[in-house]
């Protein structure tokens, strides 16, 4: 008892009480006095002792004891990382694609190694932050919402700053103010002029000239077929391209020329995409490479929001705005006028043909300088994988972006399509629309 008496004594006992202590020795004259130093040493292990003694008795853990790192031991610096290679999914289709777009055979693509791949690639792009932000803010149309006499007024101070910009000048004022919105930078014309004069020198640098007739859908595919994917699903349609615009008249005939207006729907013009066809990789992998890609798609797009935007007048051979009335545009017109309308026919399309490296390529410029051209999407036939992919896409884009997006499935999707697509349209030319989609897909 006397003994832990003791112990608890030395324990509180005082810096200032060791300082009065023989054994104390100042800090400098240390290394000259080694005796004193290991004797206070020891004074010091049996106050710790002690304390701990004490601690216990009150209950108290001891507190955490401090260990000096181990020395560092000499390493050779390691090799520079090499440079991340994209993640590719499957070599290059050299024969018909397998049946991809039922549940059952989706899932299955989904579990192998190409398709676990995928999956992260496209949960990556999703993951990113910049690249949603910047895509979608000015991607779904705003059709209809009238210009402010300040607007009005900002436009005007722009098209004086530029008066020899000819897309300017060529450009209505419903053009131009898709573009000041998208800018962000509030109601000031000299914030228009640059956005203005930005896009007006990416325009000239990327999108073709109007007259080359070359990017044409019909007349690009056919000159390129060798580097798209044959596929058996799309039976008689197989050989249709990749991109087509709806070219028919509300009866159900021809509507024209490739410089024919598309059908309107809501006066958005029609465009149908088969992804079924894409082959992923660029030249490298047999395909196409994201600067034709854009130059292609800006081609079609200036015509879609400039020369096809403008107001109906008394219904031509490729309108298809209303329904069978040929009646002229109205608000509902408005509302999609100088946007584009898509129909996203996934017959025969898997995770093989998923590009997101292409998407970050394509997607940011696009929808910078075609600011709210998407009206609204339909997409079909789509599988459980498509859908899963899906509920990802809606946790990430804002609901006015995906709203925009109606999914279809089942084997009466083309049937559901019609039906929806004639309550705009009119039931004949929805019927001749359906015409150009493919069969609905084996289970």
């Amino acid at each position: 008892m006397w003994r832990r008496t003791l112990l608890l004594l030395l324990a509180l006992t005082s810096t200032s009480a060791l300082r009065a202590s023989p054994l104390w020795t100042p800090a400098n004259p240390v290394a000259a006095r080694p005796v004193h130093v290991i004797a206070l040493a020891g004074q010091i292990r049996k106050r710790d002792r002690a304390k701990a003694l004490f601690n216990r008795v009150r209950g108290k853990a001891p507190p955490p004891v401090e260990t000096a790192p181990p020395p560092a031991v000499a390493f050779p610096a390691p090799p520079p990382p090499a440079p991340l290679l994209p993640i590719e999914t499957l070599p290059p289709q050299t024969t018909p694609l397998p049946t991809v777009t039922g549940d059952q055979s989706a899932a299955a693509e989904a579990a192998t190694p190409a398709g676990r791949a995928k999956l992260a690639q496209m949960q990556k792009m999703l993951s990113d932050t910049p690249f949603i932000s910047a895509i979608a803010s000015s991607l779904p149309s705003v059709g209809g919402d009238v210009a402010t006499p300040e607007e009005l007024a900002a436009l005007a101070d722009a098209r004086a700053a530029l008066a020899d910009d000819r897309w300017v000048a060529a450009s209505s004022d419903e053009t131009l103010l898709r573009f000041a919105r998208a800018g962000g930078g509030g109601v000031d014309g000299g914030q228009y002029a640059r956005c203005f004069a930005e896009t007006s020198a990416w325009r000239a640098r990327v999108v073709p000239p109007a007259a080359d007739r070359s990017w044409e859908f019909g007349r690009f595919f056919a000159d390129n077929s060798d580097r798209f994917q044959d596929n058996s699903e799309l039976g008689d349609l197989g050989e249709r391209p990749f991109m087509e615009w709806v070219r028919v008249t509300p009866d159900g005939g021809g509507g024209g020329g490739d410089d024919a207006r598309p059908l309107q729907l809501d006066g958005a013009s029609l465009l149908i995409l088969r992804p079924g066809r894409h082959r992923v990789g660029g030249i490298d992998g047999g395909g196409i490479d994201a600067d034709t890609w854009l130059r292609l798609i800006s081609w079609h797009g200036e015509r879609a929001t400039s020369t096809w935007a403008a107001p109906r007048v008394g219904g031509d051979a490729g309108d298809g705005g209303g329904a069978d009335d040929g009646a002229d545009d109205g608000a509902a017109g408005a509302a999609g006028r100088g946007c584009i309308a898509l129909i996203v026919d996934r017959t025969g399309s898997g995770l093989r043909n998923q590009d997101p490296t292409l998407l970050r390529a394509l997607l940011p410029p696009l929808t910078k300088h075609f600011p709210y051209a998407l009206h609204g999407a339909y997409v079909a036939p789509v599988n459980v994988v498509f859908r899963a992919i899906w509920k990802i896409v809606r946790l990430v884009l804002p609901r006015r972006v995906t709203e925009r997006f109606k999914l279809l499935s089942g084997d009466d999707w083309l049937e559901n399509l019609t039906e929806e697509l004639g309550e705009t349209l009119g039931p004949t030319a929805a019927a001749a629309v359906a015409a150009r989609l493919g069969p609905a897909p084996p289970r």
